[in-house]
């Protein structure tokens, strides 16, 4: 588990500094096709590249194991394998924690679309599209205020334009 959390949080930090770039240098460039494609081969390259091992090699002291002996009795004595840190036990528990309560919150997310979705007047197209709309003012997900059937006709346009 340790070694999946390192992964996540090089492709954490590959992303961020990779998209902190994007942003920088090339965010008002026109080109969108060299945009798109710069973005795409990042977020691969922030993928493999936590893959990639770099060996050093390094040369390392062992210490000797202490010896015993008593009479014609000899024990040789090891040290003790240290004990894991408390960091490697925590941090697995926070990430499971932290998935949890994201698939909660999404799920919650999902079935209020639903449920609204299935308490809406619903205006089926020519094309097979349907479009929903609910009587609930607040519930509309913008920020301004639209008349009904303006609402319909707008929504209709943007799916045409798709």
């Amino acid at each position: 588990m340790i070694e999946f959390l390192t992964y996540d949080l090089k492709v954490a930090v590959l992303l961020a500094v990779f998209y902190m770039f994007y942003r920088l240098m090339l965010a008002r460039e026109t080109f969108h096709r060299v945009n798109r494609i710069i973005l795409l081969l990042t977020a691969v390259a922030s993928f493999v590249l936590p893959l990639c091992v770099i060996t050093i090699h390094e040369t390392v002291t062992m210490q000797r194991a202490a010896q015993v002996a008593v009479g014609s009795f000899q024990v040789d004595m090891m040290d003790e394998e240290p004990a894991t840190p408390l960091w490697q036990i925590v941090l697995p528990i926070l990430f499971i924690i932290g998935m949890m309560v994201t698939l909660v919150h999404t799920l919650s997310s999902l079935f209020r679309i639903i449920r609204i979705i299935r308490h809406s007047e619903r205006y089926p197209q020519t094309d097979g599209t349907t479009i929903c709309v609910t009587g609930n003012a607040s519930l509309t997900p913008f920020s301004w205020t639209m008349q009904r059937y303006s609402l319909k006709a707008s929504m209709r346009a943007n799916i045409n334009t798709c």
